[in-house]
């Protein structure tokens, strides 16, 4: 059997490349609005906007995850620590001074530096809304 020369055809082969890159970029731009369209249905974390300055020693769990770099899992820890050595004097607040919160298990220098201007530690409730001093 006699084998058939393949006509060569540029026109044909252009089109096919032009679907190709066609193909490709139809692709791209899908992927771009379906990531876009994940983040905006997640959401991008707000601004903490706190309205006043927060005592670590009486503070709800949710009032504590809302300053920077605190979150849900460190506000708890925050309270157990606070609860577990509240119970050994009953008096003294735990937390006296922002470095106190280098005790709990994720905070360091770094963090306590950022929380410093968002705490205090008079006896006053923790939930007022006097302004931060800037």
């Amino acid at each position: 059997m006699e084998r058939q020369a393949t006509e060569h055809r540029p026109g044909l082969e252009f089109l096919q490349s032009l679907g190709f890159l066609v193909a490709v970029c139809a692709g791209i731009v899908l992927s771009a609005a379906f990531a876009a369209a994940a983040l905006h249905r997640r959401g991008a974390c707000p601004q903490i906007q706190l309205s006043g300055r927060i005592n670590p020693n009486d503070a709800s769990e949710a009032s504590l995850a809302r300053l920077p770099g605190i979150g849900p899992t460190r506000a708890r820890a925050i309270i157990v620590l606070r609860e577990r050595l509240h119970g050994q004097d009953g008096r003294s607040p735990v937390f006296r001074e922002p470095d106190d919160l280098a005790q709990v298990k994720g905070i360091g220098p770094a963090t306590v530096a950022g929380l410093r201007p968002w705490l205090r530690f008079e006896g006053s409730p923790s939930d007022s809304n006097e302004p931060t001093a800037r």
